[in-house]
């Protein structure tokens, strides 16, 4: 597998949508117009941001993406640790797998909430077997 990216849950695009359209809704409708269009506006923009964090692997390298960060890169070769964490982020707790590369101390974190587990699965069965002796997290899935 040469490349690939972690596709995004059908949850966050829908919920996007949904309160797109919930917007467009009351602001057409409702009375305090303002003040609903500010909220789905902060609210769709968390969204949309969410989809703007991206993870794909190419050519024996991932990479990471988190708006509005610059890209990390991390070698296979170069990984000293994955583990699952848990983190909180935008006032939740979200699960996700770390990918650490210790030595330039950088880390890509893979949402378990934002990404499809099976391109998850994917992900991390092409790092167990470029590399056998890194322990891969289990029970996440």
């Amino acid at each position: 597998m040469d490349h690939f990216k972690l596709r995004h849950t059908r949850w966050l695009l829908v919920t996007y949508l949904i309160l797109l359209g919930g917007g467009i809704y009351f602001i057409i409708l409702g009375e305090q117009r303002w003040l609903v269009l500010i909220l789905f506006t902060i609210w769709g923009w968390l969204i949309f941001l969410g989809l703007w964090h991206n993870v794909s692997y190419q050519n024996g390298t991932i990479t990471g993406v988190l708006f509005p960060s610059k890209p990390i890169s991390i070698k296979i070769s170069n990984i000293t640790d994955i583990r699952q964490e848990m983190q909180t982020w935008r006032y939740e707790t979200r699960r996700s797998i770390a990918i650490y590369n210790s030595r330039d101390k950088q880390v890509i974190r893979v949402s378990l909430s934002l990404f499809v587990p099976s391109d998850v699965r994917k992900l991390m069965q092409v790092i167990h077997e470029a590399r056998p002796d890194l322990a891969i997290p289990e029970g996440w899935a």
